[in-house]
């Protein structure tokens, strides 16, 4: 249980890191460019985006967080069931 913990915080970690940059700069970018270049650009990061790595962070760390919500609920008694169901529920909202 430690393990998967650690491996979702970081991976939770990545995704706002790719959240924090594609919000703060590639946005800011495309928005300062020729409107077609942009739209093209933003159309290449769409087909490039689907690989598998972030395919599976995208989809993969929410539903170990969901996971996770339904073990500690489950497991109120145990004393990280608070510490993972805060973790899940401040990444799923």
């Amino acid at each position: 249980m430690l393990e998967l913990s650690i491996a979702t915080a970081v991976a939770s970690t990545v995704m706002a890191g790719i959240f924090f940059a594609f919000s703060s700069f590639i946005m800011n970018a495309l928005g300062n460019i020729e409107s077609i270049a942009g739209i093209r650009a933003m159309q290449r990061i769409n087909i490039d985006v689907f690989c598998w790595p972030f395919s599976l962070l995208f989809f993969g760390v929410p539903i170990v967080c969901l996971g996770f919500a339904i073990y500690a609920i489950l497991n109120l008694s145990e004393p990280e069931s608070v510490y993972l169901l805060m973790g899940s529920v401040v990444y799923l909202v």
